[in-house]
């Protein structure tokens, strides 16, 4: 005769129950690494999806940089102090919460925006003109690429020596 199988409760909470108690207000936070989870994920997403938009805009220098540090610290502290309503002195303090997974934002939304900016110019700069590289190409001071040069006996010249 064979014995029922026991279920057994699962040792880590599901990606969608993490994100859905993210997404509703005033949900309670028993884990707090789960929590701070939620706010560094945030945080890298929001990196990722401004360095694109920064990219599009395109928004440069350290205008851009700026605007990206207040809103990405804005919206998290919003994030956390508004929607959520956390006790921040449970998770070490606001500056805590604050600086939560920001070097790693910051790095994604900079290699976002290199990317989205190289590809976004190399898709509207105008091919090179032929003219100038066959021009750069035949110049004398360049003659490495071309054939070598024989003299009447047939003995071949020097670089050094050959005149123009």
């Amino acid at each position: 005769m064979s014995r029922p199988v026991e279920k057994k409760a699962p040792t880590q909470k599901s990606i969608w129950y993490t994100l859905k108690k993210a997404t509703t207000k005033n949900s309670e936070w028993p884990d707090k690494d789960e929590f701070l989870d939620v706010i560094y994920w945030t945080r890298q997403i929001m990196g990722i999806v401004a360095g694109i938009l920064w990219g599009l805009l395109p928004l440069k220098g350290l205008f851009g940089l700026g605007l990206f540090i207040m809103l990405n610290a804005t919206v998290l502290y919003a994030y956390f102090t508004n929607f959520q309503k956390i006790d921040e002195e449970e998770f070490g303090g606001a500056w805590e919460l604050t600086k939560e997974g920001f070097v790693t934002s910051l790095a994604g939304f900079l290699a976002s925006t290199s990317l989205r900016s190289a590809a976004h110019i190399s898709r509207l700069a105008p091919p090179p003109p032929q003219r100038a590289l066959a021009r750069f190409v035949n110049r004398t001071d360049l003659q490495v690429l071309s054939a070598p040069h024989f003299d009447k006996s047939g003995r071949n010249v020097p670089l050094s020596s050959r005149q123009p």
